[in-house]
């Protein structure tokens, strides 16, 4: 009955990631899901990850390892070779709930308008094993392209987020190359110029902090990158405002006191009575802002 199923492509690329490597597949596969298209690139490692991969490959759709020009063109190449009817990546630390393709493809299924969606509860899970959730709040396309998530709100979380291939052809069916951090923030952009992003209330996937990574070693150059990003997509007066962080500041401060009411985003909530997702509008309440 896997017909029944929309095909899910997930893609995951890693180099010398032996360390979680495995933890990751196995999150994947062993979700057992009906329709699944799994591909893994590897970018050439020197530290026994082929070894993992071939463990796995009889489960994989696709896998190579061959030296490429950065974490976006590692991608774009699995992108390539997937055909699913939903599209995601998955890097070689992180990982995915027990239920994550399950949910995603009910989802998917139970309310057709939905291009592209991703969690309500993101996970983070550390070195040592300690997992957090902080829930967020929904997700709003204006606050997006102002530069709220991330630096108020928590960040749209790439591990959790999932997108119709319809809406990635429609966007140039690419990630930029071109960037080094903020490569998921300028595909949501585009995402966001098509469709609203609608937040599931379940746990989807878990981000693996890391000191070492590129993201935790320098998180400001990951911020200054995301506010260029954001600046081709506005204008007017909020590309300056963005990149002296006036905004975002003054959200921070007095949004959970002002409850501004305009501020809404697209809530899917599973239903027991009659056995679907259905959608809500939720207001953003900024109950959940990062504080320095």
């Amino acid at each position: 009955m896997a017909e029944l199923w929309p095909k899910i492509s997930i893609v995951t690329t890693n180099y010398n990631g032996v360390a979680w490597l495995e933890q990751t597949i196995l999150s994947v596969l062993n979700q057992n899901y009906p329709n699944l298209e799994y591909i893994v690139i590897d970018g050439g490692s020197t530290d026994g990850s082929q070894r993992i991969i071939e463990k796995y490959e009889s489960r994989l759709a696709y896998w190579e390892s061959s030296p490429d020009r950065g974490f976006a063109h590692a991608y774009n190449k699995g992108f390539t070779k997937a055909t699913g009817d939903v599209l995601a990546w998955l890097n070689s630390d992180d990982i995915y709930t027990p239920w994550a393709l399950e949910t995603v493809a009910r989802c998917f299924t139970d309310q057709p308008q939905v291009q592209w969606l991703t969690s309500l509860y993101p996970m983070v899970c550390g070195t040592s094993g300690r997992t957090v959730l902080t829930p967020a709040d929904p997700f709003n396309r204006e606050l997006f392209y102002k530069g709220v998530y991330g630096l108020v709100l928590p960040f749209i979380q790439q591990e959790s987020t999932f997108w119709r291939r319809e809406l990635w052809e429609a966007t140039g069916a690419t990630l930029d190359e071109g960037l080094e951090l903020a490569i998921d923030t300028e595909l949501w952009a585009r995402f966001f110029k098509q469709s609203e992003l609608y937040a599931v209330t379940s746990p989807i996937g878990c981000f693996r902090y890391r000191t070492d990574s590129k993201s935790g070693r320098d998180i400001s150059a990951y911020y200054a990158e995301m506010a260029r990003v954001l600046g081709n997509y506005d204008s007017g007066l909020f590309p300056r405002l963005l990149h002296k962080r006036y905004f975002p500041e003054l959200v921070k401060r007095l949004g959970p006191y002002l409850y501004p009411p305009r501020y809404t985003g697209k809530v899917l909530s599973w239903d027991k009575v009659v056995d679907r997702y259905l959608v809500r509008d939720e207001r953003v309440k900024f109950i959940n802002c990062v504080r320095d």
